[in-house]
């Protein structure tokens, strides 16, 4: 009976303690789950799509409000579409004539497949142009152009007023001046050589290996990947062929119908087929001065055979006089 009342005691001084802890707590806490306030009840008090959230944060389209939010430092958190970043001005336009091309733009790729659209071109976008494909490229509001014929990988480095940097690593590509500007500099990088004009018309090619360049009016320059320093001069209707840290080959002369085969075909085996010598300038002149030998031991050797039956003829001559009878001797004896 003593322990049911201690019990009962205890269970009463229990009970005392913690309303008397409870009614320390603010109202506002004491439920956890209390009424939302009225301008919490508003319509259309959520953030909605593109307008600012209670952080001051825009909310993208086409993302749930309550799975986005701006992490420190801008930094992108789950769910979140990253922030568009500031576009850059295009440099010119890329125009299908046939086929595909694919532009692959900050790890992007875009293929384009409807012949006469043009699309805009940006510093830095890589052209892979597909098989039996071609498309041309304008810059410099349309006063340049270059042809980009099937097979050919080709990247726009830079292009400014005054100048234009590209660089092919395989097909070939054509440089037109639309204007007559020849103040306009236009630089094309290769695996094997370096190749520029102002002004003037002509083609680069390469096979990855060597690279091939055809003035095609004007004057271009040719010089190879770690030896700019020795460079050829290409006048109209004149190729050379570049192989890596050698000097370019001496320029050769195309014909009309050679040119018009190299203008019309993808690749380079036109190009290739054209009598290039690759040897160096002291090669060259070795190889010439060991002709000119030869040519002065042939000439000398000649000279000395003519000798040799000039007198194999008078040694013969003079055996036939010997050996005549003679007729006058006969007649005075009578």
């Amino acid at each position: 009976m003593i322990a049911a009342k201690h019990a009962l005691l205890l269970s009463i001084l229990l009970f005392a303690g913690i309303t008397a802890a409870y009614a320390q707590i603010p109202p506002g806490a004491q439920n956890p789950a209390s009424e939302p306030t009225a301008k919490e009840l508003q319509p259309g008090s959520e953030p909605k799509v593109g307008e600012a959230a209670p952080s001051g944060d825009a909310v993208p389209e086409g993302t749930p409000g309550a799975e986005v939010g701006q992490g420190p430092q801008g930094e992108t958190q789950a769910g979140e579409t990253p922030r568009a970043e500031p576009q850059a001005k295009p440099v010119g336009e890329l125009e299908l004539l046939k086929g595909l091309v694919k532009i692959t733009r900050r790890n992007l790729v875009q293929v384009h497949q409807e012949p006469g659209k043009r699309v805009p071109v940006f510093s830095g976008d890589r052209m892979h142009v597909g098989a039996n494909s071609k498309a041309k490229l304008f810059f410099r509001n349309e006063r340049d152009q270059v042809t980009l014929y099937s097979g050919t990988l080709f990247t726009v480095d830079e292009v400014t007023p005054d100048d234009a940097r590209f660089t092919l690593i395989v097909g070939k590509a054509l440089f037109t001046p639309l204007s007559q500007d020849s103040s306009n500099n236009i630089s094309v990088s290769t695996p094997a050589a370096i190749i520029h004009a102002r002004g003037s018309e002509f083609l680069v090619a390469s096979d990855g290996a060597v690279a091939y360049a055809l003035a095609v009016s004007g004057v271009a320059r040719a010089a190879a990947v770690g030896s700019p320093g020795e460079q050829v001069i290409l006048t109209a209707n004149r190729a050379t062929a570049v192989q890596p840290a050698k000097p370019p080959a001496f320029p050769v002369g195309v014909s009309a119908e050679a040119k018009r085969e190299i203008l019309r075909a993808a690749g380079t085996a036109r190009l290739a087929g054209l009598p290039f010598d690759f040897s160096s300038p002291e090669e060259a002149e070795a190889a010439s001065e060991k002709e000119r030998a030869a040519n002065l031991v042939a000439e000398d050797d000649l000279h000395k055979l003519r000798e040799m039956v000039a007198e194999i003829m008078a040694t013969i001559g003079e055996s036939s006089d010997a050996a005549r009878p003679s007729t006058a001797v006969g007649a005075f004896g009578q």
